[in-house]
């Protein structure tokens, strides 16, 4: 038999998708502007028609560092990866931004992935994730120093997901709860990348119920459509599992598809990521003002196919 039939040797990159997946996000917008209260609220917003202080919206670029990408016949989400090939496996990390709704492709070399199907799909990346995003609301907010109708992104941070003050976590000490992140003004300003740090599964990272379950803290995260989904942190190592939102500095991605992905000798790999909902615009809970605090990267879709 020919190498050609054992081995599909395909693509010198991989294409990565950022889209949307529904006609619009929870956050409500009226003609093209975040719609927030008149005066100061502590709901300054609506998510999904419902008053809130905070909504999910669809970012401007979703940044993301991958060290591992693969497909495997057995499942990954324990830890044992050794069913797995990749098709991009880096100790360094590799970092990618996609401006919605662009698509952009990564340059992970020759990839030789053996002919067959392959049930799960595997990445590994961290979890910094950083997101710039700007929005023209309906009524003035208040920002760092500056009020008006254009906010964006101005602080690096990192921010942590659970809002509990400042953290050591492996990628700094992120900021104390309730900082502002987010500059507005009455003219728009240039947005920078704010980094949120996705330390917990869905745990608190202080207090009583802080420690993580089993597997670093592994949650289900399937989709609709029959894709199934599982989410865990890794330790910096990439390989040991994290305890506590003080160690987690990985994240460990996996699906199942409703049918394996079958590998040929001629395949291509196309990524997808679902960014609807994937930043949450968040105000403060105080009833006497209406300031903006931050742009959080709430948790990804991730989707790899054949083409």
């Amino acid at each position: 038999m020919h190498k050609i039939f054992q081995k599909a040797v395909l693509s010198t990159f991989l294409t990565f998708i950022f889209f949307s997946g529904n006609a619009q996000a929870l956050c409500d917008i009226s003609e093209g502007k975040l719609v927030t209260a008149v005066s100061d609220s502590a709901n300054s917003v609506k998510d999904g028609g419902t008053d809130s202080d905070t909504c999910s919206s669809t970012p401007d670029a979703y940044e993301l560092t991958f060290y591992k990408l693969g497909v495997c016949k057995t499942d990954p989400s324990g830890g044992d990866l050794r069913s797995c090939t990749f098709i991009l496996n880096t100790t360094a990390g590799l970092r990618h931004a996609v401006a919605f709704p662009a698509e952009g492709a990564l340059d992970v070399g020759p990839i030789s992935i053996p002919v067959g199907d392959y049930p799960y799909q595997v990445a590994i990346l961290s979890n910094k994730i950083g997101i710039k995003h700007s929005t023209e609301t309906t009524n003035d907010v208040t920002g760092v120093t500056g009020e008006g109708k254009f906010c964006w992104t101005s602080n690096a941070g990192p921010t942590g997901v659970t809002n509990e003050g400042s953290i050591d976590t492996p990628h700094g000490k992120t900021v104390t709860a309730g900082s502002q992140m987010i500059e507005c003004g009455t003219k728009a300003g240039t947005a920078v990348f704010s980094y949120e740090v996705i330390n917990t599964m869905g745990t608190k990272c202080k207090g009583a119920g802080s420690g993580f379950s089993a597997e670093g803290g592994k949650t289900d995260a399937s989709a609709p459509g029959g894709v199934q989904a599982w989410g865990s942190l890794l330790k910096s190592d990439g390989k040991t599992w994290a305890t506590t939102c003080g160690n987690a500095a990985k994240i460990l991605w996996t699906t199942k598809t409703p049918k394996p992905l079958a590998v040929t000798a001629s395949s291509t790999f196309v990524m997808n990521f679902k960014t609807v909902g994937s930043v949450s615009i968040d105000f403060s809970s105080n009833p006497g003002d209406n300031k903006i605090e931050k742009m959080g990267a709430d948790p990804i879709e991730g989707y790899l196919s054949t083409n």
